[in-house]
This record gives C-alpha cells, structure tokens and sequence, in this order.
C-alpha cells in the first residue's frame, strides 16, 4: 500500500488511511499541533499553483478553505502527493448548508476572469472538444456522447466563472464550532455557476439534466461502475 512522504515535507508522524475518497487514496498524520491530510493525485503542478490561487479568492468570498502545504521544494505535489490541512467535521448535505450560498455565490462573481483550470475544459468547450480534465468523451458510447452535449448545449446561458464542481455531502463538513467548511477541490475548474448551484437549490430539470451529464462523462473512467448506473438515468431523463 502507497504511503505519502511525509519527509519531503519535513515531517515524520503516525498515519491513519482515511476512506471514503473514490479517485484518490487518503491519509491523515496523527498527533501534529495540527494535523495534516496527504492525498494521491494525477493533476499537474501548473494545475494545482492554479487552484491555489482559485482558493484564496474562495477565502476572500468567505468561503472556509483548507491551506494546501507545499513540500519543503517549493511544489505543490511531490511524488504524486499533496498536502493540505485536516479539518474535522460532520459531513452534510448540501440541502442542510443553507450558510454556503451567499460566499458561493460571492465566489462565484469574484472568480469570472479567473482562465480555465490547466488541462481543464468547461462544459461549452466540451461541445466540440473530445477531453479535458477527467473527461474523456473518445472513450464513452456515441449515443451517451451525444446526450451529454444536447444536455450542457441547453444551458449556456449565463457567464463562466470558476466552480467547486464537487459539491457533494463527504466535502461540506461542519465543524465543532459550527463553521462550514468546503473540501476537496480536485475537480475545481472554470465553467457554469450552475454546477455548484443545482446542489443548493432547485434549479429545474434542464439544469439536473446537465449535471448528471457531467457526472457520467466526468465519472466514465475513473468510477467506471458509478458512471454506467448514472449513464441509465441519463438515458431515461
């Protein structure tokens, strides 16, 4: 089993594997003054400096972001690992975060002239492009290729900004103090506020639709089995 190298960020602690992370492997130090949180990743330094920048006008929206740690060479990955700090919590649902809405909304606006994500693309992009990020729609069947573009072509409407894009209840997580805070950026990019919302709010069926089309294509590969049980409910929608 692959551990992190907490060397190279010049720490030496206990370990324990946190579950729960379905595309990446997750542990926690244990005993710190305060502890961190190591995950394995696949993004490219170029695109998590980016989102390290994405994140302080996320704190400046008010949102509560964990600081990413950078290794004792100045990189944001080292060995195909990244560091931030742990926050303990109570997971949530969106629906119960009522508290998030007026900073993520503020984030949104804020991040308007922020550039895609490096290695990104946004929905719109996706219309005519074939891969970006974790999507890769050379490798899904035509017939769901074609629904996913008929489903994000129905809703670019409204101007691009750059979204959490993950907003599912394991990264809400309330604190014992009562504070929220919003992890696991790693499918943060620049695309349609609508991405976030529709996780907050009702947004209609048109906007549903969208979304479940972008967690089968974004899904297809790395959450095969996830992706195929979405796939039947997009197909039926």
């Amino acid at each position: 089993m692959s551990h992190p190298p907490l060397h190279l960020w010049g720490l030496h602690a206990p370990l324990e594997e946190l579950t729960g992370g379905h595309r990446n492997t997750v542990w926690r130090t244990c005993g710190l003054p305060r502890d961190l949180v190591f995950k394995s990743t696949q993004r490219s330094e170029v695109a998590m400096a980016w989102l390290a920048e994405v994140q302080t006008i996320a704190r400046s929206a008010g949102l509560n972001v964990p600081h990413m740690r950078r290794s004792l060479s100045g990189a944001w990955i080292a060995e195909g690992w990244i560091c931030e700090e742990l926050v303990e919590g109570a997971a949530i649902p969106p629906a119960a975060a009522s508290d998030l809405s007026v900073p993520l909304n503020r984030f949104h606006e804020m991040s308007r002239a922020v550039s895609q994500r490096p290695g990104f693309c946004a929905t719109a992009d996706l219309l005519t492009r074939a891969a970006g990020g974790d999507v890769d729609l050379s490798q899904m069947p035509a017939d769901l290729v074609a629904l996913c573009r008929t489903a994000w072509a129905g809703v670019q409407t409204t101007p691009l900004c750059v979204v959490h894009g993950d907003l599912a209840p394991g990264n809400l997580l309330r604190d014992p103090l009562g504070h929220l805070w919003l992890i696991d950026w790693d499918e943060c990019r620049r695309d349609l506020p609508l991405f976030d919302q529709v996780m907050l709010e009702p947004l209609g069926a048109v906007a549903r639709r969208a979304h479940l089309a972008w967690e089968v294509a974004c899904g297809w590969q790395r959450e095969p089995e996830h992706a195929r049980q979405l796939a039947q409910d997009l197909r039926g929608f």
